[in-house]
């Protein structure tokens, strides 16, 4: 509001706010963050699709096998690669026998794709 109490609030010509710092109405703001937050969300999907079409299951079994001959023989760096994959295929063994976890899963993984489909229109 203007000084008097009445009317539309003053606002600073520089920046579409008003005296407060709040922004005016009819202020069409900025271009937003959705589709850059999008994108992160989906790269770890980009990704592992990626490495799908680029690895071989033969190099992957290289891969997997030349890491825990490194783990059995106490290298580090390949005890925190293969630990939190063994973990993971523990949890998703032990979530698999759960039908509605599941199903769940499955549409997590449709909504994903129909949001990268859409993202790239």
């Amino acid at each position: 509001m203007n000084g008097n109490g009445k009317g539309a609030p003053s606002v600073s010509r520089r920046n579409g706010r008003d005296r407060k710092g709040r922004f005016d109405k009819g202020n069409p703001g900025g271009p937003g963050a959705s589709r850059s937050k999008l994108d992160e969300a989906l790269r770890p999907l980009r990704v592992l699709r990626i490495v799908e079409a680029e690895v071989s299951d033969a190099d992957l079994r290289t891969i997997v096998a030349t890491a825990i001959e490194g783990a059995k023989n106490g290298k580090p760096a390949d005890r925190a690669w293969l630990t939190p994959l063994l973990l993971e295929r523990w949890q998703l063994e032990r979530l698999a026998n759960d039908a509605g976890f599941t199903r769940s899963l499955l549409a997590t993984l449709d909504r994903v794709e129909r949001l990268e489909t859409e993202a790239k229109a």
